[in-house]
C-alpha cells in the first residue's frame, strides 16, 4: 500500500512534508505506520478534491463514499477470512491434543505432531497479519468519512485554493490511482486463493497424519494378536513335554 501511495503522489507531482519516515520492512511501530498511510492518503484525497472544484470537475462525497463503500466490503471480507482462519487454528488444536493424548509414541508420530503443531503456528501467525490489515482497513475508512465534510466544505467555497492542475493531468492522476487500486485488489486476490491452497494442502496433511496413525495403531494391534498366539502356543507346547 506504501507503494502505491508513493508511485500516486510521484505521478501527480504532490509534495510530501511534514509526515513521519517509516521504513515497512523494519519497523513494528503500527502506529507510526499508520500515520504515515494515513498522511499520504490525505495528501492524494486533498489534492484530487481541490483540484476538482477548481476546474468544476469536482471528485464529490458521493466517490468518497462510494470508496468507504468498497473499504467496508473488504473489511467483510477480510473479517470472514479471518473467523475462518480461526476456526481451523481451533480444530489444529484439538486435533493436536488428541494426537498428544494417544499412547503411540513411535518416532514418526511424534514427528508428525511436531510438523503439524509448525504448521499451526504459522496459521496463527498468518491471522495476526490479516487482524493488523483489519485495523489499516478501519482506520482508512475512518479517515476517508472524514474527508467527505472536507468536500462537502470544499464544494460550497470553503476550501482554499490550490495552485490549479490541467483536466489532461487531473484525469492522468485519477486514472492511475483507479489502476492501482485494481492491482491492489489483484494482488489481495491472488494472496486469498495462495492462502486457500495452503489450507487445502494443511487438512490433507492433517488427514494423511489421522490415517498414518489409524494404520499404527492398527499394526500394533495386530502384533499384539501374534505375540498372545506364540505365547499361547508355547503354554501349550510345555504342557505336552510334561
Amino acid at each position: 500500500m506504501n507503494d502505491l501511495f508513493d508511485n500516486i503522489l510521484s505521478s501527480a507531482k504532490i509534495q510530501q512534508s511534514n509526515l513521519p519516515v517509516v521504513d515497512l520492512t523494519t519497523s513494528q511501530d503500527f502506529a507510526s505506520m499508520g500515520e504515515m498511510l494515513l498522511g499520504k492518503l490525505s495528501l492524494i484525497e486533498n489534492c484530487c478534491d481541490t483540484a476538482a472544484a477548481s476546474t468544476q470537475k469536482k471528485y464529490d462525497a458521493r466517490t468518497i463514499k462510494d470508496k468507504i463503500a468498497v473499504r467496508k466490503k473488504e473489511l467483510t471480507a477480510l473479517e470472514s477470512e479471518n473467523s475462518a482462519l480461526v476456526d481451523t487454528a481451533k480444530r489444529q488444536e484439538k486435533a493436536l491434543r488428541k494426537l498428544n493424548a494417544s499412547s503411540d509414541d513411535t518416532v514418526e508420530a511424534q514427528q508428525n505432531v511436531m510438523k503439524l503443531k509448525s504448521q499451526l503456528q504459522a496459521a496463527q501467525k498468518e491471522i495476526k497479519l490479516l487482524e493488523e490489515r483489519r485495523h489499516d482497513l478501519l482506520a482508512e475508512n475512518r479517515r476517508l468519512k472524514g474527508q467527505v465534510n472536507f468536500q462537502q466544505k470544499s464544494i460550497s467555497g470553503e476550501a482554499q485554493a490550490v495552485p490549479q492542475q490541467t483536466d489532461e493531468e487531473i484525469r492522468a492522476a485519477i486514472a492511475n490511482l483507479k489502476q492501482k487500486e485494481d492491482e491492489l485488489l489483484e494482488r489481495k486476490e491472488r494472496e486469498k486463493k495462495a492462502y486457500l491452497k495452503k489450507m487445502t494442502s494443511l487438512k490433507q496433511q492433517k488427514d494423511t497424519l489421522a490415517q498414518q496413525k489409524a494404520d499404527l495403531e492398527q499394526k500394533i494391534k495386530e502384533r499384539e494378536m501374534q505375540l498372545k498366539l506364540i505365547h499361547e502356543k508355547s503354554k501349550k507346547s510345555i504342557g505336552v513335554r510334561k
